[in-house]
């Protein structure tokens, strides 16, 4: 690729590092206006760190740094403020470029949580998990937010406990003059019940706030049992079936470990592959073997058939032979037949078979086949994996089949942007 010529790069920081270091790119690095660091909390992870914190002191321009997960945002600022008071002093400049941080406290998708144990999901709510005493030494964390449904919840045990606090309206009176309910005022909602608590949290009501995270806490110690005390292996695919069962398929899956993918995805694709012999053996077990018999029926009158057809050459019969041909075209096999004898069951895949583009699905698996043959067995189960020493055609084989949901879980560590 001729970088010389490209106005706008999207690279990853290991790739700029080099270009920046490069003799035979200064020319190009001098023509940089502008950088944007996205996921710029990474350079507080363990792995790769360094090389954001060298590029930010080696770009000589403005920079944007975006995340939706640092809170500690003055902090960083003050960091890079100082970093450019020590470019301006090196340079020579007059003055050094001025740092500023943008807030913006909404989110565009809501963050429920759950607690997963003995095959089930136990919603969790934020404030359930606190009691009295720690939110009044503590506080309320700064980037605390709550989804509609929390929203709710919480309001919901606040009136149950007939917490004496400022009133708010009720959700008929708040919401009814709008013909739409917008995401914003559903967050300036949200703040109005959060600010009840916090004025409890000043006061130091600790008995009414205890009971407001009692009733806001939906599971007891007997019910779960965390950390459970199973292989991973057993584990993971207990977890997948719940989530298919559950109707909250696709999903990704992150962890730090690269080795790790591969290895989720290999347990939960051997896990099917295990349900699908047996379930030959079992369940569809009489239904192959007539399948089979008629199969070897159809084999052995196209075997005759093509006999008939060379006996027949030269001859005026072709009445005879179009009878044949006819009769031939209807012995085999129906495409579920096929599939049950030689095929991947419905009930050992996750991969949304039905309602994906069949023809793009094939094309992109077709990608990967000779150099990946064990994602592309990943892959016909659903299941993929997703990490940095996946190389680029590959990784975009992967993000392209989960786009598609044919693709219903992906391992992947922090490299999957979608």
């Amino acid at each position: 690729m001729d970088i010389e010529k490209r106005r706008i790069l999207v690279t990853l920081p290991e790739c700029l590092e080099m270009l920046l270091l490069s003799p035979n790119y200064q020319r190009w690095c001098q023509r940089i206006r502008y950088c944007i660091f996205d996921e710029i909390h990474c350079m507080s992870g363990d792995i790769g760190s360094d090389v954001w914190e060298r590029i930010m002191l080696l770009i000589n321009c403005p920079m944007i740094g975006l995340s939706a997960t640092v809170n500690n945002g003055e902090s960083l600022r003050c960091w890079i403020e100082n970093v450019e008071k020590q470019r301006s002093i090196l340079s020579k400049t007059s003055e050094p470029r001025q740092v500023y941080l943008i807030s913006h406290h909404e989110r565009l998708a809501d963050l429920n949580k759950y607690l997963y144990s003995n095959r089930q999901l136990y919603s969790l709510h934020p404030i359930g998990l606190m009691n009295g005493k720690q939110l009044t030494s503590r506080d309320i964390p700064k980037d605390f937010s709550l989804s509609p449904c929390e929203t709710l919840r919480l309001n919901e045990a606040i009136q149950k406990h007939h917490v004496h606090s400022q009133s708010i309206p009720t959700l008929t009176e708040y919401f009814s003059p709008d013909w739409i309910i917008e995401r914003s005022k559903c967050n300036k909602y949200s703040n109005l019940v959060s600010n009840q608590l916090k004025d409890l949290i000043t006061n130091g009501e600790t008995f009414k706030i205890d009971s407001i995270c009692s009733s806001l806490s939906s599971t007891t110690s007997n019910q779960i049992s965390y950390p459970e005390l199973k292989p991973m292996s057993s584990l993971i695919h207990e977890f997948v079936l719940t989530l298919k069962e559950k109707n909250l398929l696709p999903c990704i899956v992150f962890t730090d470990s690269r080795s790790l993918c591969e290895e989720l995805a290999e347990s939960v694709t051997q896990y099917f592959e295990k349900l699908e012999n047996e379930l030959r053996q079992t369940k569809y077990k009489s239904q192959i073997e007539a399948l089979e018999k008629l199969k070897a029926q159809i084999e052995k009158a196209a075997k005759t058939s093509n006999r008939s057809d060379n006996d027949e050459k030269g001859n005026d019969k072709s009445s005879k032979s179009q009878q044949t041909n006819e009769d031939r075209n209807q012995l085999h096999l129906s495409g579920y037949e096929e599939n049950l004898l030689n095929g991947i069951l419905d009930e050992c895949t996750l991969a949304n078979r039905r309602s994906c583009d069949r023809e793009l699905v094939d094309q992109l698996i077709e990608r990967v086949s000779s150099r990946h043959p064990r994602l592309v067995r990943y892959l016909n189960r659903g299941v993929a994996y997703h990490h940095p020493q996946l190389k680029g055609r590959s990784r975009s084989v992967v993000e392209g089949l989960f786009r598609n949901r044919y693709a219903q879980i992906i391992f992947s560590t922090w490299t999957l942007g979608m």
